[in-house]
């Protein structure tokens, strides 16, 4: 081997040494791009592109710390405390698909019916939500509307005192075990120190409370009320802006308390006004929540009529045995009851 030989092949190795650094190099700098790029995709593009829309998981957690709770679980769980008597959407879970589109499954309980529960899916895709059959069942019996969601759209007085009629008889004919659920007027709106009376000394369960919230609510109707046995799976104050609404969750005493709650004898006309507010205000801030569900309640035109006016309640919606509503229906605060969902024994299935 002569000495050309070896200087040749010490030439070729560092020459492959600087290929390979170079090439290193180049991968590295090829692979640091890629990363670069993948991480302001996945951590700039992304989250701005879905900032856009209305994203569900945005916000505080719900109480029970479930990571798929997120705004749209406290958004419904208001609403559906404000407008669904006798039901509650308590949380709603999320899994996010892509850009600004997420997959939801919700969860309404009917208080009646021992809180059974009923799953609704659904899609949020880019700030519009798929509601195929939710329309007609989610929201299904929305708000103290009692004669038109009953009995059809009787709203002249004439027809009034013979549906009420119709349905004590009805009353009378139903068997000693049943669980009634009723809707009921009361002779002249209660305020809210009447209201938590009427709470506290009936043997019924109070689901909701209707409240009038505007001069074109008849007294018949009210599109606005509340739970005054509070939420079953309420929201902790860490859900939401305490301070900015004070009492939006009536009750805090058990997470997972509903009718058996510690405290709902000790709570005063003053919470169940400050509480109804407080839900009020924070709807009339969740404008993209209701462009997502569809609705468009002025919230703080209601606010500002309770405020001017004060909190009358027109009517209830009401639970006992059938003993108990028969009573109750011969109040004479009561002025019409309708029947809304009867249980014929403890041992019926939902």
């Amino acid at each position: 081997m002569n000495h050309f030989d070896v200087d040749e092949k010490q030439l070729t190795k560092k020459i492959k040494k600087r290929m390979n650094r170079k090439l290193t190099a180049i991968v590295t700098i090829s692979v640091a791009i890629v990363a670069t790029i993948f991480c302001i995709i996945q951590f700039v593009v992304f989250p701005f592109i879905n900032s856009l829309y209305y994203n569900p998981l945005d916000g505080r957690r719900n109480s029970i710390g479930v990571s798929e709770w997120g705004q749209m679980s406290i958004d419904m769980s208001v609403f559906s405390e404000l407008h669904l008597p006798g039901y509650e959407i308590p949380f709603i879970f999320t899994k996010p698909r892509g850009l600004g589109v997420y997959d939801l499954t919700l969860y309404q309980n009917n208080a009646f019916r021992n809180y059974s529960e009923t799953v609704y899916q659904s899609q949020i895709v880019r700030g519009r939500m798929s509601f195929s059959f939710l329309n007609t069942n989610l929201f299904n019996g929305m708000s103290l509307q009692w004669i038109p969601a009953v009995y059809g759209n009787y709203t002249d007085t004439e027809t009034w005192p013979l549906v009420d009629a119709a349905v004590r008889t009805e009353l009378m004919q139903l068997p000693v075990s049943a669980q009634v659920k009723v809707f009921l007027l009361f002779e002249n709106p209660l305020d809210m120190q009447a209201l938590e009376q009427f709470v506290k000394q009936s043997a019924v369960e109070v689901y909701w409370a209707g409240v009038r919230c505007g001069e074109e609510e008849f007294y018949w109707i009210s599109r606005y009320g509340f739970s005054p046995i509070g939420k079953r799976i309420p929201l902790s104050e860490s859900a939401y802006l305490a301070e900015q609404y004070p009492l939006l969750e009536l009750d805090h005493t058990d997470a997972w308390g509903g009718e058996r709650r510690t405290n709902m004898d000790m709570l005063t006309a003053q919470n169940y006004e400050t509480h109804f507010m407080s839900m009020l205000n924070f709807m009339s801030s969740r404008n993209e929540f209701l462009e997502i569900i569809g609705f468009a309640n002025d919230y703080a035109k209601a606010l500002e009529y309770v405020r001017e006016n004060g909190m009358w309640c027109p009517g209830v919606v009401v639970s006992g045995s059938l003993d108990e509503i028969i009573e109750l229906a011969s109040n004479p605060l009561i002025q019409y009851i309708a029947i809304d969902d009867v249980i014929v024994s403890v041992f019926s299935r939902p």
